[in-house]
């Protein structure tokens, strides 16, 4: 080998190591550039704009939260939404920015809980927001750790690693306002207690600063076994929470008990 062909193969050599040097540093480049960047465009600056959300599971689990004009609400429990909770998910999906680009391979989308939920076996989550201008969808997968998680785009080949950690819920009650009444025992008066089964008994006090609640009518030859047994009937009302919803029947259920609290 002649010392021009020598020439050559080092020049061809350099090249080839300088055109690699140059594709490296352009994908570098490329995922520095990505690196911070909302996942969904716009939707940060749109978030007033929301008029509805939806959460969908593979397992046919889903919720709609509908903004109206008295707030947030769950479509299929008609009743009130927790509004901090939803405000939180949309400025968490507003806030949210890729940490770094993870798998394009559709076979490996399961390992990161990204896959299309279309399969019952899917284990993400499909979270669509609709403004009257445009929606966005976004399939939430597995958490990385207490701060980041795995997503994709709808429809898009590239998966995420984003932040922060979103939470959601496609169960219908867990979207629930779950406030329901709050009445200070102190604030009670006097209550009607008709139980389901056996006689139907008064709690009164007749002063705020009366400690205790006297009982009436009382069973012949029977006594209180303490002077504040009655004190925390007064008290069920406070702070009083629901787990779960569902439409009443058409006619009240004849064996339920009833209470009426008068302040």
């Amino acid at each position: 080998m002649n010392a021009r062909r020598v020439g050559v193969l080092l020049v061809a050599g350099l090249a080839i190591i300088g055109f690699a040097m140059w594709i490296a540093s352009q994908r570098h480049l490329e995922r520095a550039a990505l690196t911070g960047d909302l996942v969904l465009a716009d939707l940060e600056r749109s978030v007033n704009a929301v008029t509805a959300i939806t959460l969908r599971k593979g397992d046919g689990t889903h919720v709609t939260l509908k903004k109206e004009a008295a707030g947030w609400s769950v479509g299929e429990r008609e009743w009130p939404a927790d509004a901090s909770k939803v405000r939180k998910l949309l400025l968490d999906l507003g806030a949210l920015n890729i940490v770094e680009e993870k798998t394009r391979l559709a076979a490996n989308f399961p390992q990161l809980g990204v896959e299309d939920v279309s399969s019952p076996q899917a284990s993400g989550t499909r979270v669509e927001i609709v403004s009257p201008a445009r929606t966005w969808a976004l399939i939430v997968g597995k958490s990385s750790s207490a701060k980041s998680g795995y997503v994709r785009v709808a429809g898009a080949a590239q998966s995420l690693l984003a932040a922060p950690l979103l939470t959601v819920d496609a169960d219908p009650k867990g979207w629930l306002d779950r406030s329901l009444i709050d009445l200070a025992p102190d604030r009670v008066r006097q209550v009607e207690e008709k139980p389901a089964t056996g006689p139907s008994f008064n709690l009164t006090r007749d002063k705020k600063e009366q400690t205790d609640f006297s009982v009436s009518p009382r069973p012949v030859g029977r006594e209180l076994s303490s002077a504040g047994v009655a004190n925390p009937i007064a008290s069920a009302l406070s702070s009083l929470t629901l787990d779960d919803v569902a439409r009443a029947g058409s006619s009240p259920d004849p064996k339920a008990a009833h209470a009426l609290y008068r302040t």
